[in-house]
């Protein structure tokens, strides 16, 4: 995924994200990829899981398909 800011690579956990060259941070939402609803995120020890309520299996962030909702105040 790419900042739309510099186009640079951005990483992150969950629904927020960042982008290191120029440090501003977004809010994203995901869909999954087969049925387009809005997966569950469950955070475990650390990590963030995702699983699909309609069809019932879990997703990978990398597979699910995903919208830039607004940059977040870096504060």
């Amino acid at each position: 995924m790419h900042c739309p800011h510099c186009n640079r690579e951005i990483h992150g956990q969950g629904s927020a994200c960042t982008c290191e060259p120029c440090g501003k941070k977004y809010s994203l939402r995901f869909s999954c990829e087969v049925c387009g609803e809005e997966p569950e995120e469950t955070v475990s020890c650390g990590s963030v899981s995702y699983f699909c309520n309609s069809c019932n299996e879990p997703k990978s962030r990398s597979s699910m398909k995903y919208e830039i909702l607004h940059e977040m105040d870096a504060g």
